[in-house]
This record gives C-alpha cells, structure tokens and sequence, in this order.
C-alpha cells in the first residue's frame, strides 16, 4: 500500500512538474505556438534547477545568481568544429588586438580578388550568450554569404559592466579594419556590422564609433536585428503590448530585463534602481519636459496600428520621475555607446536594415531609430515581421527551426549580398 502512495506521488509531482513546464501564455498570431512552447519548457526546466540550487548559494542575490547560472550554461558546450562535412567554410578561435573572436573563413574561394566580410556581434543584454553559442548562426551566414565572417566574444556583465563589451566590440572591428586587405585578404571598404538583441544595439554604437574615427573608413552596412537602443523609456507601445501579451512570462518579461539593465550599469543588483525602473520611474520630470533627446521617444511617433487601444493604454506622465536616481545614472542612460538613440546626429552613418518583431518589447526601439536614421538622410531598409519574437533569429541557428527565423536569416543574407 505504501509503495502505491508513493507512486502515486511520483505521478502527481511528475506531472505538476510537466504542466509547469509547459504552460506558457502563447498569445493569437504568434508564429508555431506548440514549437515555441517547447522551447519555453526547456528554458522554465533551466529556471527551476537554478532556483533549486540558489537555495545553497544564498549570500548572493538571486537575479545575479541566475544570470551567471546561465552564462555558465552557455559556456557548457564543446568548441565548435573548425570544419564541418559538405561546408566550404573552416573557423578558428583567435583574438584581435586582445579581444577573443571566432573567424570563419571560406576554405576555397572563386578568385584572388579582396572579399567582403561581416562582423557579427551576439545577443543576450550585455550579460548572456557567446560566440561559441551562437555558431550555428554565424557559421551558416558565413556559407551563404561565401564570404569572411568575424564573431565577437565580448566580455559580459556583471564581471565587465558598462563600457567593457562596447569597448571590446569597438576594438575588434578597428582591428578587423586595419588589418582586413594584408591578414584577411577582405576589402576594409565593404566591411558590415550587424547583431541582434544587445547585438544590435552593440552594432549601431560601433558604427557611429567608427564613423567618429577619422582614421578609419565607414563600415559599409549595418544590421539591427530586433535592436535595444534605449532605456529611457520601458514604457513604450511594444512594452505595453508585450506585458497584455506574455503578463510576465515570454522570452524578455520585464523583470528579467531589468534585471540585465542592473547588472550592465551599475554591475549588481540595485534594488532601489530596478524598483524604479520596472515602474518606468527613473527618469526626472525635467529631462522628460525640456530635453530634445525625450523627444526621440515621442510614441505618435510609432504607427498608429501599433498603438492598438486593447493594449496601448496610456502615455508617461510628465510630472513624474526620480531626479535623484536619473542624476545618478544618466551618464549611462544617455551614452551613445549603450544607447544609440541619444546620440544627438547620426548623419553620415553606414546604411542599416533594421528588424523589428511583432511579439517584441523591444520592437519600438528598432522603429524609434529607423525613424531617427531616416530623418539623418541614412539609408534605411526596414522589416517587421509581425508573428515573430524576440530571439527568433539566434534559434534558428540553433537548430529550433521557426520557420520565420530561417525566412529572416534570408532576407539578411540577400541584403547584404546586394548591399555590400
């Protein structure tokens, strides 16, 4: 009798286990519903182990426990194959002027003639991922593209906070450029930029980094996939649909974000920071009423049917905010090489295809500065891909195969061979 009990524990706790895994909020129109639920398992499963080992580690703050957790996680996998069967294209891991890079190189090429290549930077808030993590994707870019690829492993947060991943992406590209013709047969003019996530924004703040470097030409195209380009504002139309769509579940919940934005800044959890910041309180009411770069957030600005009234409720409220906290952070909040958007002119930049998705806090930023680059006279392609969500494009390459993923890899790849 004993036995059947304990059993029948096993069945419940196993299947409360299974139901917590799989239930995620999958909002109407997001694109293959059950494959994303699957993932979302995988990621709920990572969750539940790490908070069931933060119970031994509880001197440190769980936010930071758990972002460290999983850049230990992403590191777990072997080294990359240096080539792989039926591929034309062979990588190594070398560094660049100190900066640890993947290179992928194409094992026989067409002609003697100078080639382009791509820099590819990765995702995960400034605190996640790796170049190892993200092969999948660039490798594969880098066959369809028949061409150089260099992916960067920048240094991440908490351990780095802001500059070090800005500054580790911005030397590795000078160092690319400068050496592109002799080491790398690579033409330094026809050199482009791209990333998602914090890869995108990543990608624009070196481009205006290399643009302000009268040493060095252009880079010839930049890529911001689904970009972070700002932290003034976390109450956008893309916020406020993302919290009616996924509540605090999906692939970036609010609190998560905030998380990262506490780790990159001031290297810890700041508990009185991400108070304000999750309220969308820590920007004073002067820099809301009398400064031009708020006005770069201005949300008419954002297509009116992406500021559907079922989920678009209300504008910030001028007379609000913490002076004291915004005096305190505003050097980063404002710094171009983590926010593009607040940079003040952005004449001149390289063109830039910009992707936004609809199932994306983040979409707004990516409209906010396409906006900003179109005003500047830069040249501008943009797709919105409005069944997507954040991340898609990493999981693709990484073997979960979404159709709209692979459909946006495309895409990539077909604008920079016309572009570049």
């Amino acid at each position: 009798m004993r036995g059947i009990i304990v059993l029948y524990l096993l069945v419940v706790v196993s299947g409360l286990v299974v139901a917590y895994l799989f239930y995620e909020p999958v909002p109407n129109g997001l694109t293959e519903p059950m494959k994303y639920r699957s993932f979302m398992a995988m990621v709920n499963l990572m969750k539940l182990v790490i908070s069931a080992l933060h119970l031994l580690h509880r001197e440190e703050a769980y936010g930071e426990y758990n972002v460290k957790s999983l850049q230990f996680i992403t590191k777990l996998g072997a080294q990359p194959a240096a080539e792989v069967e039926g591929s034309n294209i062979r990588s190594k891991v070398t560094n660049f002027a100190g900066v640890e890079v993947i290179l992928y190189e194409p094992i026989k090429r067409k002609s003697s003639d100078l080639i382009p290549a791509l820099i590819y930077i990765h995702g995960g808030g400034l605190c996640l991922s790796s170049a190892n993590s993200y092969d999948g994707l660039t490798r594969t870019l880098a066959e369809e593209l028949d061409t150089v690829v260099v992916s960067i492993d920048y240094r991440l947060a908490p351990d780095h906070p802001f500059p070090s991943g800005y500054e580790d992406c911005l030397t590795a590209t000078r160092y690319f450029i400068q050496h592109a013709e002799k080491d790398f047969g690579v033409d330094e003019n026809r050199i482009a930029i791209g990333g998602d996530s914090a890869g995108g924004q990543l990608s624009a703040s070196v481009s205006i980094g290399i643009h302000d470097d009268p040493s060095l030409p252009d880079l010839k195209l930049q890529v911001l996939i689904y970009p972070s380009t700002q932290k003034i504002d976390l109450n956008t139309p893309s916020y406020q649909k993302y919290r009616a769509d996924f509540g605090s579940s999906g692939v970036i919940p609010l609190h998560f974000g905030v998380t990262l934005a506490s780790l990159v800044t001031v290297g810890k959890i700041d508990p009185e920071f991400m108070k304000h910041v999750a309220n969308n309180n820590h920007i004073s009411s002067d820099f809301k009423k009398t400064t031009v770069e708020y006005k770069y957030l201005d949300h008419n600005k954002i297509p009116a049917e992406f500021r559907d009234p079922r989920y678009y409720k209300t504008k910030n409220d001028p007379e609000t905010g913490n002076a004291a906290l915004f005096k305190r952070i505003s050097p980063i909040l404002l710094d171009p090489r983590i926010a593009p958007l607040m940079k003040n002119d952005l004449t001149g930049l390289p063109p830039a295809f910009v992707i936004t998705c609809g199932f994306d806090s983040l979409r707004d930023d990516g409209i906010f500065y396409k906006i900003r680059l179109h005003e500047a006279g830069v040249s501008v392609k943009w797709s919105h891909y409005e069944e997507a969500f954040h991340g898609i494009l990493w999981m693709s390459g990484a073997n979960i195969n979404f159709k709209v993923g692979e459909k946006m890899r495309k895409e990539i790849v077909a604008y920079v061979k016309e572009n570049i």
